[in-house]
């Protein structure tokens, strides 16, 4: 057992309470910048448009670069402490994320989005990890209701994770956030991306969001090969990946691939959205598959 932090327990319920995973960075003109709580603080902040240095955007503390060194300068933390008490919200490595199969703990990422997400996945908090992909299969060869026994989980050799309560509807739901972040992450929220549809060799429809088509058709060559893709919508990337979050919760799905007989859903979904695009900047924590049935 080793505390984190010697703060008292109300100053930990601050802290607590007004950090999570979703309010601790910023994008700003392209870059990702970490937020500095003033509790954590070592000292007096310096203020520069450095990368090594700390900044202040709309009247928060962040740091741009968040190597191990910069941000112990600023707080004596490690990025795995970091973590744990902004994200986590826990005080003491006890309490660390552990093995659901063996109980043995996790292993660390090293980036704060990912934290200990398995097989670097990003953190999701709705469903808990396993220490190996070989654990990951076990359980859930052997758990079926948990999550189902599909091909694309005995192509990619199981998945990372299983349902908490044996809740599919919770994991469906969890899921798609936790894919929306991931695109999110990849580059600025400004960035110019689309949603394409496409035919695929395996003889399904596939639809999907990204930044360069091309490049992702390209790709698509070494699983699952495109076929005539077309570009149904562009616009920011939080815009395009809200728009992909919002059909997936009203198909209750969290795969792009559809068979011939679901396009016509599809497509339902998606003009119900082009008539409502004040949407596309409302996605949070709250919304759920019932906001446009």
């Amino acid at each position: 057992m080793k505390i984190i932090t010697r703060l008292t327990d109300s100053q930990l319920d601050e802290l607590f309470n007004k950090y999570s995973y979703d309010n601790i960075y910023l994008f700003e003109d392209g870059y990702q910048y970490w937020r500095i709580p003033e509790l954590l603080s070592l000292g007096d902040y310096w203020y520069s448009d450095h990368n090594y240095c700390s900044t202040k955007l709309e009247g928060r503390v962040y740091v741009r670069s968040f190597a191990s060194k910069h941000l112990r300068e600023f707080t004596g933390l490690t990025i795995q402490e970091y973590f744990d008490l902004l994200v986590l919200h826990i005080n003491d490595t006890e309490d660390r994320p552990k093995c659901s199969l063996c109980n043995a703990p996790l292993y660390f990422s090293g980036r704060v989005m990912a934290g200990y997400g398995s097989g670097g996945h990003y953190w999701n908090e709705n469903v808990v990890h396993f220490c190996s992909r070989d654990h990951a299969a076990q359980f859930q060869y052997n758990n079926p209701q948990y999550y189902p026994i599909t091909n694309e989980f005995r192509n990619s050799g199981g998945t990372f994770s299983k349902i908490i309560n044996t809740d599919y509807q919770t994991w469906i739901e969890a899921s798609i956030r936790s894919r929306r972040t991931a695109f999110i992450l990849k580059g600025s929220p400004d960035d110019p991306c689309s949603m394409y549809i496409t035919k695929v060799t395996s003889g399904y429809y596939k639809f999907g969001i990204t930044y360069d088509l091309e490049y992702r058709s390209y790709l698509s060559g070494m699983v699952d090969k495109f076929i005539d893709p077309k570009i149904i919508y562009k616009s920011t990337r939080v815009r395009v990946a809200n728009l992909e979050a919002y059909i997936k919760l009203y198909l209750n799905t969290n795969t792009e691939y559809l068979e011939l007989t679901q396009l016509s859903e599809f497509y339902n979904v998606f003009d119900k959205l082009m008539n409502n695009l004040d949407l596309l900047d409302n996605f949070n924590s709250s919304t759920t598959i019932s906001t446009l049935k």
